[in-house]
């Protein structure tokens, strides 16, 4: 981070830490997961840079330097989107877990342009992030149901919880994908990754094997293949 050229962005109330790393060079957004911060995309980000492209990661709200409190898909998103304005037109997007729905979410509704994707340990809809998250924290199912009820309230239902399929985002997207997941993922079932490949033929696997989900982001071959496939542009 010492090395970045680093600016903030306003998102309504929220400021999002931007940090830049080669100027001058064809631009790839870093979108990283839920709970986590631009930071656990370092080792993807030095590649891309040595491989001639501007790498561009953020925190988006509530994580990392980008605050504290509560946040959702529909403000993260909006983040994105308003980073993607920011730092022009971009090659490309590498973006991992939650940060895939995010960013396909940024291009349906702000119109944010996504040129290529890499999609690592993405899952396919959002009625399975919250089934995950029910289990995880042990929610009674009418717990889990106001969780919903509160979210589509508070967007006004311009976004129900039935209507974000990562699926159907890409499928509206029309962005070719590269599509990474590993065959032992614990968090992830790898079964995501099938659904996310019937969209087309614009999108293409790349499965791993025995990195689990977290270890993808620092495998020297998913890393090796994320830059090829920018590279082939």
């Amino acid at each position: 981070m010492q090395t970045a050229d680093r600016f903030d962005v306003i998102v309504g109330k929220r400021r999002i830490p931007v940090a830049t790393w080669g100027q001058e060079a064809p631009t790839v957004l870093l979108v990283h997961s839920w709970g986590g911060r631009g930071t656990q995309m370092g080792r993807l980000t030095a590649a891309l840079v040595a491989a001639g492209y501007r790498a561009v990661s953020f925190d988006l709200p509530a994580h990392g330097e980008a605050g504290q409190g509560q946040t959702d898909i529909v403000e993260c998103a909006a983040a994105i989107a308003a980073v993607a304005g920011k730092v022009g037109p971009t090659h490309g997007v590498l973006a991992y877990s939650f940060g895939v729905m995010a960013t396909l979410l940024a291009a349906r509704d702000h119109g944010m342009a996504i040129p290529r994707l890499v999609s690592i340990g993405a899952f396919e809809h959002c009625r399975w992030f919250m089934d995950a998250a029910r289990e995880h924290l042990n929610l009674s199912e009418d717990v889990a149901q106001r969780i919903c009820d509160r979210f589509e309230a508070r967007h006004g239902y311009r976004a129900t919880w039935n209507q974000l399929s990562v699926v159907e985002l890409l499928r509206a997207a029309r962005c070719s994908t590269l599509v990474i997941h590993d065959r032992f993922d614990r968090e992830v079932p790898y079964s995501h990754s099938h659904a996310l490949c019937t969209v087309g033929r614009h999108i293409e696997a790349s499965p791993t094997v025995g990195l689990g989900h977290r270890r993808t982001l620092s495998d020297a071959g998913v890393i090796a293949a994320s830059v090829a496939y920018f590279k082939r542009a």
